[in-house]
């Protein structure tokens, strides 16, 4: 028997009392995937099947919905499953899902069950509005970018402004943006500086947070970019390296990187700079290895000639874990104006660091967390944003240092059940929330996971300290403002003994 679900509430999707009988029979889940705002089908979306194991979805299968917007998963093993969708220019779409990028709910699958469920695809947000000049006339041929609101701002998407001036940018996830001309030359050598909506301001401090929402446009982000001086940041040439060979020269801006590619001996330039801060980078081989330079130049209206710039063999920064546990590891990123780099993974022992700002943690087991660092070069810079959840130290050229992640045990955890109306709530998203920066990076930031059967969670891995912990399909960003108005369970951990808390998971109205 078919019984068709049509978004019901998360007490019916997931809070379902698990004694239905468990009759052997293949089950089905299937459905159909349907774009939210026409009710259209949509064919050719990627569905995916997850099963709840313990605490963890663990995928099954995926498959692209047919021309009806369509799809079948059969033989389906009873337990708790996870279904979602998503296709290019719309987001990703659980069953279940309160909120944009949140987790969905579990549904029950038992015995021969015939499960089916509707899925709605919102498109991806989108941002428009005119760039003009002085006399409120449309500006072609200037780029228009959406970064995010919190330094550092990173750029996520852009679009340049047709004939009119008019500009579109498309393809966002929701979200909070700062919208952000780039600098431009007109006809005439006019010079327009980055301008930041609202209308004419250069500052990020001054600039309007704009709310994008899926399946909406926000429109009138109107923009007169600022008139100024913009400048250029040269250098005669590139030595140290191996002539002949390549060399990488980036230059890094709080609203994005410019890149470069020349030969060792070379000169570079980077015109069209607005007044800032920048950090500088330079990449090739020397006689010995890799190697790279690194220099940070703050910009006015006037060019900056640096001469020539020296390539040196990479600084070796030697890094371990105190005591060596199975199954922890280094994480490590480098860190410029722009943002933070892709996360990798260095073995316990020397690695070859290019100079400048770096990001250190250790991901370990829940029976650990990473007590402190310490170490020839810990104490010196951090980052110039630093990261809550990370560790920030500063690499120069003649670095031969060494640092310890000092790790400590047992760590103490945080277990409960969830429930919602009495009934255990399967699937609910937990979350424990340091309130200290030190901790914060003790624990490598907000710890999460899901409430299995029975409703029931556990999360290790914890140090001394404050916390909030909450359960919530309706939870956005997880800070200390939004859980404490989410009425969040404050907990204490002290002598690193665990905590036993049962929640309520949240429904917003």
């Amino acid at each position: 028997m078919a019984a068709r679900a049509r978004q019901p509430s998360i007490m019916r999707c997931a809070l379902i009392l698990a004694t239905i009988p468990a009759w052997a029979g293949p089950a089905v889940v299937s459905g159909v995937v349907l774009e939210n705002h026409t009710g259209y089908a949509m064919a050719r979306s990627r569905v995916k099947l997850a099963r709840l194991v313990g605490d963890r979805p663990v995928a099954v299968e995926t498959q692209l919905t047919g021309r009806s917007g369509q799809f079948a998963f059969r033989n389906v093993a009873p337990g708790y499953y996870f279904v979602s969708a998503v296709r290019t220019a719309f987001a990703e779409a659980s069953y279940g899902q309160r909120r944009p990028n949140a987790p969905g709910a579990p549904v029950l699958v038992a015995g021969d069950a015939n499960v089916f469920l509707e899925l709605r695809l919102k498109r991806l947000a989108s941002i428009g509005g005119r760039i003009v000049d002085e006399n409120r006339s449309g500006l072609p041929g200037v780029t228009a970018g959406a970064y995010t609101h919190a330094p550092p701002v990173r750029l996520v998407a852009s679009a340049v402004s047709d004939d009119r001036g008019i500009y579109r940018i498309s393809g966002l996830p929701a979200g909070r943006y700062v919208v952000r001309t780039s600098a431009a030359t007109l006809d005439d050598g006019f010079q327009l500086m980055p301008t930041y909506f609202p209308f004419a301001t250069t500052n990020l401090r001054d600039a309007r947070v704009v709310d994008a929402e899926l399946d909406r446009e926000t429109g009138d982000v109107d923009i007169q970019p600022a008139p100024g001086r913009l400048s250029a940041i040269s250098a005669k040439a590139v030595t140290g390296c191996i002539p002949g060979t390549e060399v990488k020269v980036t230059l890094s801006h709080e609203t994005g990187r410019r890149e470069a590619r020349i030969g060792c001996l070379g000169g570079f330039a980077f015109q069209g700079l607005a007044p800032g801060e920048y950090e500088l980078l330079v990449e090739g081989l020397t006689p010995t290895g890799p190697g790279a330079g690194f220099d940070q130049i703050g910009m006015g209206d006037r060019e900056r000639g640096l001469g020539s710039i020296r390539i040196d063999q990479l600084p070796n920064v030697e890094a371990v874990l105190t005591p060596p546990i199975p199954g922890a590891k280094i994480l490590l990123r480098r860190r410029d104006l722009t943002g933070a780099g892709e996360v990798r993974e260095a073995g316990s022992g020397k690695a070859p660091l290019q100079p400048g700002y770096w990001d250190i943690a250790a991901a370990t087991p829940p029976t650990h967390f990473t007590e402190k660092v310490q170490g020839d070069i810990w104490y010196r810079a951090g980052a110039r944003y630093p990261d809550p959840d990370w560790f920030s130290f500063s690499v120069q050229h003649n670095d031969r240092g060494k640092m310890a992640l000092i790790l400590s045990a047992p760590a103490a955890a945080v277990s409960g059940r969830v429930t919602m109306g009495g009934s255990a709530a399967v699937g609910a998203p937990v979350y424990v929330l340091p309130l200290t920066a030190e901790t914060r990076r003790q624990v490598n930031g907000v710890k999460q996971t899901i409430a299995g059967e029975g409703g029931r969670y556990a999360i290790g891995g914890l140090a001394n300290g404050d916390y909030l912990v909450l359960a919530s399909w309706d939870a956005g960003e997880i800070t200390e403002e939004s859980l404490r108005a989410a009425r969040a369970t404050p907990v204490k951990i002290e002598g690193l003994k665990a905590a036993a808390v049962d929640l309520e998971a949240l429904a917003a109205p």
